[in-house]
């Protein structure tokens, strides 16, 4: 395998992991989804004396305010996922311009990078 496929190997891995989180996510959401609804029929169902009411509406625009974290790790791992899956073009040419092997530690390094010693 050269360098090219190796690279494009990595990246359709990675996008099929994210997809795979994607997925796992789901029952998450679904779970936030019917407990909102349940508080909702709970909160409607009492009467407006009650003094449990002001906290299960507490707890209810608390369920609906979890469904959003679900929802954009989803929408965020599900993109990215097809983008690279798709091919993840950018990705696969920035792992292609890694050189192929490191440069080798000497004193001639630091004076590449520092300049000669003026004396």
């Amino acid at each position: 395998m050269n360098r090219q496929q190796v690279s494009w190997l990595i990246v359709r891995a990675f996008g099929l992991y994210l997809l795979v989180q994607a997925f796992m996510v789901v029952p998450d959401l679904l779970g936030g989804l019917y407990n909102a609804r349940a508080y909702s029929n709970f909160v409607s169902s009492l009467s407006p004396e009650s003094e449990y009411l002001s906290d299960f509406r507490k707890a209810t625009s608390l369920y609906r305010s979890v469904l959003f974290t679900p929802t954009l790790k989803i929408l965020l791992f599900s993109v990215i996922g097809m983008y690279l899956l798709r091919g993840g073009g950018f990705l696969v040419r920035l792992l292609d311009r890694l050189p192929d092997t490191a440069t080798k530690g000497g004193e001639g390094d630091a004076q590449q990078i520092v300049g000669p010693e003026r004396g």
